[in-house]
């Protein structure tokens, strides 16, 4: 089975769609830690992950991950990263540097170990509401929310879309 992800983040929060089928969210207390670039691209790589705990994928699928950031695609590609602030060619922290590469550094593996091929694709914002609707701070029942985002983007939205909590394996890591 191949899947097709998209993920999003918004302050103050992080969310994701995997399949049209289940999204997640970060709690907003874990949010105010990493850049929104940062962000996107855990959340565009939990939502693989989610895939791969549940089973839903096999040896050689294929995976596609969307994301309405252009930096998360480019650190999908690449195979090192700049520690040196000297060297960075952009703003440098050196703690978001060296979580941005133990990040990678797990997608990799998770994708090496599941012998899983990955490719990644930038679409625009606007085709991203639902991902982005989910990492809103909102009070909102889960329940109200789906009908909401059913309401407003029908043409996102999957028929059996559903919200769910992180698994404890991903959050614990």
């Amino acid at each position: 089975m191949d899947s097709e992800a998209t993920a999003a983040t918004e302050e103050p929060g992080a969310g994701g769609n995997e399949n049209g089928i289940n999204s997640w969210f970060v709690a907003e207390e874990l949010l105010y830690r990493a850049t929104n670039n940062l962000l996107e691209h855990i959340a565009s790589i939990i939502t693989v992950w989610i895939d791969i705990i549940e089973g839903n994928l096999q040896p050689e699928d294929c995976i596609l991950s969307m994301t309405d950031s252009s930096t998360s695609e480019g650190w999908h590609k690449k195979t090192n990263f700049k520690t040196d602030p000297v060297e960075a060619d952009c703003e440098f922290d050196p703690e978001e540097a060296e979580v941005r590469t133990e990040i990678c550094r797990q997608f990799a593996e998770l994708c090496v170990k599941n012998k899983l091929v990955h490719h990644v694709q930038w679409f625009a914002g606007k085709q991203n509401d639902v991902s982005d609707a989910l990492s809103r701070d909102d009070d909102r029942s889960d329940e109200e929310l789906t009908h909401l985002l059913y309401l407003h983007y029908p043409e996102q939205m999957p028929q059996h879309f559903e919200i769910a909590p992180l698994p404890q394996e991903i959050l614990s890591w």
